[in-house]
């Protein structure tokens, strides 16, 4: 289920994921995990949505709740 309700300017769409059990193949989530794999229109539009007045709202409003964020920005091949 995207959602593209809540796309922001440039946001092409937004998914939250759940691992698959696919074995030894892969690294899974812990069940503390909680994973978006966003599209965006360009970089420009990615970096702004993250300096944007929403973001640091909403990164003050779940910063006790978060132990690590990581971040992986990627381009289809």
């Amino acid at each position: 289920m995207c959602l593209t309700f809540l796309l922001k300017k440039g946001a092409l769409n937004t998914c939250p994921i759940d691992m698959q059990d696919a074995g030894a193949v892969q690294t899974q989530f812990g069940g503390d995990t909680f994973a978006v794999i966003e599209k965006w229109e360009s970089l420009d539009h990615l970096k702004a949505h993250m300096v944007a007045p929403h973001m640091a709202a909403y990164a003050n409003q779940v910063k006790d709740m978060l132990v690590d964020r990581v971040i992986h920005v990627s381009t289809p091949v």
